[in-house]
């Protein structure tokens, strides 16, 4: 069996359409249909049952396009590997983060590039659900998200893994009455006007804290980081954010502001990862850059990166 015709199997099985896998791999639809036929015929099974809504895998379909997902993924791999081996790595990895993770990022896209130059970057910043969507279709190779439940109902066609956890800070004026604190209480909290950065996980834990303890004082929610940051400056409200983003923030490291932890709220860490399709395949550029990235999220690391020790 020829590895191309696998990939024609694949593509008609991600696109549900011949017409469109034709169009992807720029062949005709009656190469790509005879593919089938011959793989359905060596195999023993029925690949695909054609109806009007489109061409759908059936269980054995399932069970086999899974298994030459992985054929072709290996193959390409020697082929990235043999690559490797034999030149500098190059090529373009597109990047898309929270803009929490941003600083980290681009401190590893940098060094990344320094050792290799022959790599370029596109980098974005987005929402976790509009990561989510990018990759699934295609438009960034790997993100960089709060691993919310919604990647779970995903889980078929995404990779994650965790690289640190974090919690939730509030932040004040540094002359505010909650400066002399060494923490707040919920029941503090409540009586708080709040502002918001626009955030998954912000407001993830606020729909969990107000089901408990009641609704916030919320003066606003922006997606202006700005607006926030001067509101707070200001006096004119606190904010909760999570904690490797309070650390870096410019309010923190000019002495602006301050942080607090939460007192008597046992909350759930926050889980921050990186993502990938299973659909698409990684180039050995790509895989070198996420291990170093892993590298430097690694827990001493973070530690010291978001606490300057």
């Amino acid at each position: 069996m020829h590895l191309e015709k696998l990939n024609y199997v694949v593509e008609v099985a991600k696109t549900s359409s011949i017409s469109l896998a034709s169009k992807n791999l720029f062949i005709t639809q009656s190469a790509i249909s005879q593919a089938i036929s011959n793989v359905e015929e060596e195999l023993g099974v029925k690949l695909f049952s054609r109806a009007r809504q489109g061409t759908h895998l059936t269980y054995e379909g399932e069970k086999i396009v899974e298994i030459a997902e992985e054929v072709l993924q290996k193959f390409h791999e020697l082929k990235e590997l043999s690559k490797s081996l034999q030149c500098e790595l190059n090529g373009e990895i597109k990047v898309t983060t929270i803009a929490g993770l941003m600083p980290i990022v681009i401190e590893n896209l940098s060094n990344f590039k320094t050792l290799h130059p022959n790599v370029d970057f596109m980098l974005s910043e987005k929402g976790s659900g509009e990561i989510i969507e990018d990759v699934l279709e295609g438009k960034c190779d790997i993100g960089l998200v709060h691993l919310l439940d919604n990647i779970d109902q995903k889980r078929r066609k995404l990779a994650s893994e965790v690289l640190f956890k974090g919690q939730m800070l509030v932040s004040a004026q540094k002359n505010s009455p909650l400066a002399s604190k060494k923490s707040i209480t919920p029941e503090e909290l409540l009586q708080e006007n709040i502002v918001l950065y626009n955030d998954e996980s912000i407001l993830n834990f606020v729909s969990n804290f107000e089901r408990k303890f009641g609704p916030l004082n919320i003066l606003f929610i922006s997606d202006n980081g700005e607006a926030v940051r001067r509101a707070v400056v200001e006096g004119l409200a606190i904010t909760i954010a999570v904690d490797f983003t309070l650390q870096n923030s410019p309010n923190i490291t000019s002495g602006k502001a301050i942080t607090l932890p939460i007192s008597n709220y046992e909350q759930p860490s926050i889980m921050f990862g990186w993502i990938y399709s299973e659909r698409n395949i990684l180039s050995v550029t790509i895989k070198e850059f996420i291990t170093q990235l892993k590298t430097k999220f690694n827990k001493s690391n973070i530690k010291s990166y978001l606490y300057h020790e």
